[in-house]
């Protein structure tokens, strides 16, 4: 037996039921002693109470507004009071922890007002359980019992915590020897997607800064302004090996300009291909701009350039960054992206990563807020 629930029936029967409910999804109810819930048929009701308060490691005592009223009118009329003895046998015993549970806003009696053989249970600490904060109060009161070691866990939770103790035990000896294979990580994706791509797959990013490098079969060099953008990797894609491991990302540095595009079509719908397809404005960007249009800040897009953007790394992100952003204007660092070494036309654009174009002004004017290099990151 770990805990005894002391109460007055006229006073908080439905209060202590609640809380040996409560108090019976800790542990099993085997540990847990409320009156007629725990004595059999035919048991002597005194000796079988008198037994148990001799057994228990804590005593509650649930006091509720006419706790104290009961008890002064049946100490005038000179009546037995069970729950004075109660606690009286629990005072007595050194090593039971006496807890008085003050419920629905009733306060502990002052020990002058209380019968001499139960007076120290005033100087016990109390604890309020409150309808409502019910949850956190008798997390609290949990939490007291199971550190004076009266309220043992369930036998079925001992068993699943052991159940998942080996079972973690495999997952971890599992996990340390699974292997995975390399992502690729595409041309042109900037360092922050690729550390994601990479170390979503359990693996160690390690980045390098090179002066050179080869895009779709040709050689370029790094700019001296711009943003860094993956041109190489090793381990090359598709090699298969365990978690943990470093995979190595060459970074050449690209100067991108800054396309502007409104929310709409497939920039706001997009498909399961890697590129979305958006309208080119006639001119540069404007607020007049129809919704799914795309031009560069300064000027139109050329002849040579389709309407395709492949976005490295936030496609599927596209139609929430619209919904969010003021006006529903995005601003993407982009440039023309050939597939063939000395490629006349581009087949698409790709963007390296995004950013809002437009914010209110006190007037609520929407005004261009990016600045002239907002397509250069500075190391």
């Amino acid at each position: 037996m770990a805990v005894f629930i002391c109460y007055r029936r006229d006073d908080t029967e439905g209060e202590a039921r609640a809380l040996y409910t409560r108090l019976a999804k800790e542990t099993d109810e085997s540990n847990l002693f409320l009156d007629h819930d725990a004595i059999g048929a035919g048991d002597d009701w005194r000796e079988r109470i008198d037994a148990t308060l001799k057994k228990v490691e804590a005593v509650l005592v649930v006091i509720g507004p006419r706790w104290f009223q009961i008890l002064d009118q049946r100490a005038k009329a000179k009546s037995n009071d069970t729950v004075v003895q109660e606690i009286a046998v629990s005072l007595a015993h050194p090593k039971v922890r006496v807890i008085p549970v003050l419920v629905n806003g009733a306060t502990l009696p002052p020990a002058a007002t209380l019968p001499a053989e139960i007076q120290k249970l005033a100087d016990r600490n109390a604890i309020e359980v409150r309808g409502s904060a019910w949850k956190d109060d008798t997390a609290r009161l949990v939490k007291a019992l199971r550190k004076a070691g009266a309220l043992p866990a369930p036998r079925s939770r001992w068993f699943l915590r052991a159940a998942a103790a080996v079972a973690l035990l495999a997952i971890a000896g599992a996990a340390y020897g699974m292997r995975v294979v390399v992502p690729a990580v595409p041309p042109s994706m900037s360092q922050s997607y690729a550390r994601e791509l990479i170390e979503s797959r359990w693996l160690t990013f390690k980045e390098n800064r090179v002066k050179t490098a080869r895009f779709q079969g040709y050689i370029v060099e790094g700019a001296q302004r711009g943003i860094p953008v993956a041109a190489d990797q090793r381990p090359p894609a598709g090699q298969t090996i365990f978690r943990g491991q470093t995979v190595e990302v060459d970074f050449i540095v690209r100067e991108p300009y800054r396309l502007v595009c409104k929310g709409g079509g497939e920039l706001t719908s997009p498909g399961p291909a890697d590129v979305v397809k958006f309208d080119p404005y006639p001119a540069a960007w404007s607020l007049d701009m129809p919704p799914g249009s795309c031009a560069w800040v300064t000027s139109p897009l050329v002849p040579n350039q389709d309407p395709y953007l492949k976005p490295l790394g936030f496609k599927d992100k596209l139609p929430e960054l619209f919904k969010n952003a003021p006006g529903g204007f995005l601003v993407f660092c982009s440039y023309s992206e050939y597939d063939q070494p000395n490629a006349s036309k581009s087949e698409r654009l790709v963007a390296i990563n995004y950013n809002q174009f437009l914010s209110p002004d006190d007037n609520g004017k929407l005004n261009p807020t990016v600045s002239g290099h907002v397509c250069d990151e500075r190391f």
